[in-house]
C-alpha cells in the first residue's frame, strides 16, 4: 500500500518485514470487516539525531533507542479527512510515551512539515542527518517532538 502511495519513496518488501519481526509491537492497521487494509502506521526505536536512510534493512534495532520513529504511516483516498491520520498519531505518541521516550521523530517528504508542526513536530535542521535526508529526497526534513 506505501509503495501505491508513496510513490518516490518506495520500499523494498523485506524492509517492512524485518521492522514487523525487530518490533511488531509498532505496527498498526486499518481495516474494514473484510479485511481490506485502508491505512498503517509503522514505527520502531531509533537513535535520536540519526534518521534511518529509505530503505534502510534494520538489522538490530540500534542502541541506545532514545526515540520512537514514525517510519510510515498512510490513509487510503477513500478513508482520508475522518481523523484516522490523527488517531494513528495518537497512538505513535502514546507509544513512544509508554515505552518512556523523551522524543518522537520523523522524516517529512513532499512537502508535509507544516502538517506535522500542527501536531508539535519542529525540524531539527541537523547537518549529521543530511545525508540519510537525501536518500528519501532534497527537500526531507527531520523532524522531532518532545514527550
Amino acid at each position: 500500500m506505501g509503495n501505491k502511495v508513496h510513490l518516490s519513496y518506495k520500499e523494498e518488501y523485506r524492509i517492512f518485514y524485518r521492522k514487523y519481526e525487530r518490533f511488531s509491537e509498532g505496527f498498526y492497521a486499518l481495516k474494514d470487516a473484510a479485511g481490506v487494509l485502508y491505512g498503517y502506521a509503522i514505527f520502531h526505536p531509533w537513535i535520536y539525531g540519526a534518521p534511518p536512510y529509505l530503505n534502510q534493512y534494520l538489522d538490530e534495532i540500534q542502541q541506545p533507542c532514545d526515540s520512537l520513529h514514525l517510519h510510515d504511516i498512510v490513509i487510503s483516498d477513500e478513508l482520508r479527512g475522518r481523523g484516522h491520520m490523527s488517531d494513528f498519531i495518537r497512538i505513535f505518541l502514546q507509544a513512544a510515551n509508554n515505552l518512556g521516550k523523551p522524543k518522537a521523530t520523523l522524516v517529512a517528504v513532499g512537502g508535509t512539515e507544516s502538517f506535522w508542526n500542527h501536531y508539535g513536530f519542529y525540524d531539527l535542521r541537523l547537518q549529521s542527518a543530511r545525508a540519510a535526508l537525501l536518500s528519501y529526497s532534497e527537500t526531507s526534513i527531520y523532524m522531532a517532538r518532545d514527550l
